[in-house]
């Protein structure tokens, strides 16, 4: 690595939601991640999965509005000569839809740095003199099998370590419910990674060891009620970093519930309201 780097990571946007208004999702990234002098200072942005929350017509407005905020960020990127990273997300939401980032960049003639990876991979940034570790949520084989072909890509590389690494899955901290064989071994990746291991897929921001989750970017259903944003790391060339969340404030909602318990008892219901309650 030729010096610090500032890289700026989010993810779980589920563009296309069923509560949470892509229009309105759009208007938030475009507040998280404006022009001007912080973008200027920001050298990688790295998108950590489901962009998409499921499979949308193309005359769908949502569909409409995600890539137009597909082009600004293109747009964000080529002009403040950020190198734009994304690993491919869940296929259930991304859906293959996510490659559009690839064909918005190159037919609206955007040209910016866009390293899109879909399968698992280990991709040099000679801009920055970078190995970047990609494993996606495909194939989907288990745990075991994956850090095995990251171990294989490791040889081909003739490395031993990635300077950092780009995930979409979890691992055993974030979901300790789930039985181990569906989840990423944190001691595997920790010896293989220098810096900060940015992960996807767990809408709740978290941080373990090396691992950092950024969690979903604005809040989309029940149970969601913390901060939501995306963080910002800087990675030194020792492989040292210093990592901080970065609240998305303008994620206003926040999901209530009726008691129709009470209600169906004919007594007072009982109901939670919050501003801008969806």
């Amino acid at each position: 690595m030729l010096r610090p780097l500032k890289i700026k990571a989010f993810g779980d946007v589920h563009n296309g939601h069923s509560s949470t208004p892509t229009i309105k999702i759009s208007e938030e990234i475009r507040e998280c991640f404006p022009y001007g002098k912080d973008a200027a200072g920001t050298d990688i942005l790295v998108l950590d999965g489901d962009w998409y929350d499921k499979l949308l017509p193309n005359n769908h407005q949502d569909a409409i509005d995600t890539e137009v905020t597909m082009y600004y960020l293109l747009r964000y990127c080529k002009d403040h000569d950020i190198v734009f990273c994304i690993v491919d997300g869940t296929p259930l939401h991304d859906a293959g839809q996510i490659q559009k980032f690839l064909h918005i960049n190159k037919e609206a003639k955007i040209d910016a740095e866009v390293i899109l990876v879909d399968t698992i991979d280990i991709v040099y940034i000679s801009k920055y003199d970078v190995n970047v570790l990609f494993v996606p949520d495909r194939p989907r084989t288990t745990p075991q099998e994956t850090f095995s072909i990251v171990q294989e890509k490791l040889k081909q590389h003739n490395i031993e370590q990635v300077d950092f690494a780009i995930m979409h899955g979890c691992f055993q901290y974030q979901l300790p419910e789930l039985a181990p064989d569906h989840k990423h071994n944190e001691e595997d990746y920790e010896n293989i990674v220098k810096g900060p291991i940015i992960i996807g897929h767990i809408h709740k921001h978290s941080s373990k060891g090396k691992i950092i989750a950024p969690g979903s970017f604005s809040r989309l259903t029940h149970g969601e009620e913390e901060p939501k944003g995306y963080i910002e790391v800087i990675l030194q060339p020792s492989g040292e970093f210093k990592a901080k969340f970065i609240e998305n404030k303008r994620c206003e909602y926040v999901y209530g519930y009726f008691d129709f318990r009470t209600f169906l008892c004919g007594k007072k219901c009982s109901l939670f309201v919050w501003e801008n309650f969806y």
